[in-house]
């Protein structure tokens, strides 16, 4: 009775926020303008969107690059302590109906492709990181899927209202999920005996398969909760 009581607000809970947070999202009331800047070097991203999809890759490059397509009203961007700041406005928008055409999104191109440290919140935008390092990687989601390809985080944390996180491959000595509502699937380097993991969810399956022996010469940690949702580990095997 009291896991059905917490699984109904739960559901609740999450549908109301997906509806306002979603008001947001469909916004026709500004226009988007392309942008394409060459940013100063840094090391660190503290970010904080509020619709705008954000991707971040590695490129064969020496600039630090900004590009993509915002609401003409504003993205605020500043280089300072070798950390690039992030953010956009806040907006509400009641008109759900008429959907945007198009949606603003960036993309964050990072030379050899390392951060020390990244720490990403959006309301109701999608995250999609692929061939990055970083020490730290943080990522807190409202509404909206976290995407990771080919990427290596000493530490991987990440909080989810309402979407899926979904890693074609991640190598991480610490990782630690917390969804609402959404499935959890990683792909997974080495073998299941590489890692002390837990696995804990109210309302969904667990499913690991793949290599079941160690491989590597040290033990990871994986920590994942969901509410609602399923959650899938997929060893690798040697990668």
């Amino acid at each position: 009775m009291k896991k059905s009581a917490i699984l109904v607000l739960s559901i609740l809970v999450i549908t109301i926020g997906t509806v306002l947070f979603f008001i947001s999202r469909n916004n026709t009331n500004h226009e988007l303008v392309r942008i394409n800047e060459i940013l100063t070097e840094f090391s660190s991203i503290d970010v904080d969107l509020n619709s705008t999809d954000l991707n971040i890759i590695s490129v064969d490059s020496s600039n630090f690059r900004l590009l993509g397509q915002i609401h003409s009203d504003g993205l605020n961007w500043s280089v300072q302590d070798d950390t690039l700041t992030l953010s956009e406005p806040d907006r509400i928008n009641v008109n759900i109906l008429n959907a945007e055409i198009s949606s603003p999104k960036i993309t964050l191109e990072v030379p050899r492709g390392f951060l020390e440290e990244a720490e990403i919140k959006t309301i109701s935008g999608y995250v999609n990181i692929t061939n990055m390092l970083f020490n730290r990687l943080y990522v807190d989601i409202i509404s909206g899927d976290l995407t990771l390809t080919d990427v290596n985080a000493n530490i991987f944390e990440a909080k989810s209202l309402s979407g899926d996180t979904l890693s074609n491959r991640i190598i991480s000595e610490n990782i630690n999920i917390n969804v609402t509502s959404g499935d959890v699937r990683l792909n997974l380097p080495y073998g299941r005996a590489d890692y002390d993991y837990t696995t804990n969810t109210l309302s969904g399956d667990v499913s690991i398969t793949g290599v079941q022996e160690a491989i590597a010469d040290i033990i990871r940690n994986i920590h994942i909760t969901t509410v609602s949702g399923d959650i899938y580990l997929n060893f690798l095997g040697l990668q």
